[in-house]
């Protein structure tokens, strides 16, 4: 559902919530869910009554469809789950890293079964005076991150999912709120009781 919608936004100087995930595809039963079709036709509907705000209408409706999305992850039993192999999901979060205080401010991650949750802030390029971009910097990740798991993994073909989730945040309510929601994913996931016992779960100390 990522592009569907809307290109990737990104403003000057912000905090963006990323979501991405393994290459697999969502079942037929997901487009079918009768919550999924109700938050589109809210959407067409709000459109039509405010044609003008189109853009706010489809980022917040966009952001509903994705919290929809990934609590559905979380219930699909054949989906790849690479990321729980600790060599692989170390891979994922060495990478994300190294990116931290060079490329971007990282604020938190989670690394679940089969997606990863990422809240960072692009930084600026001192030699051109423009922030690093976002599809760059997640080309770059994604490209390194799928090249080291598949030798892990010793097989070729995708790795991720060409696509990722990306929101950017708007005040500092919005901003407490998706760190929670990162931390406590594998709570609601049922993977762990308390967010601290899942081991690629981190708040970054900046």
């Amino acid at each position: 559902m990522y592009k569907r919608f809307l290109p990737h936004i990104q403003p000057e100087d912000t905090a963006i919530f990323i979501t991405y995930r393994l290459a697999f595809s969502l079942p037929q039963a997901y487009y079918m869910k009768e919550a999924i079709k109700k938050i589109k036709l809210r959407m067409q509907k709000e459109i039509i009554r405010n044609p003008k705000n189109r853009r706010a209408v489809t980022v917040k409706y966009k952001y509903r469809l994705f919290l929809f999305e990934d609590m559905f992850y979380h219930q699909i039993d054949n989906s790849p789950q690479w990321l729980v192999e600790e060599n692989i999901a170390e891979v994922v979060e060495q990478s994300l890293l190294w990116g931290n205080r060079k490329r971007y401010d990282l604020f938190s991650y989670c690394i679940m079964p089969n997606h990863v949750h990422v809240l960072l802030r692009p930084l600026k390029i001192e030699e051109t005076n423009k922030y690093f971009s976002l599809k760059d910097i997640m080309n770059n990740h994604k490209r390194f991150t799928a090249r080291e798991a598949n030798k892990i993994l010793n097989r070729n073909g995708d790795f991720w999912f060409r696509e990722f989730y990306d929101h950017y945040i708007r005040n500092e309510k919005e901003y407490r709120n998706v760190l929670r929601y990162i931390y406590y994913n594998p709570v609601k996931a049922g993977l762990v009781q308390e967010p601290e016992d899942w081991k690629f779960n981190k708040i970054m100390e900046l």
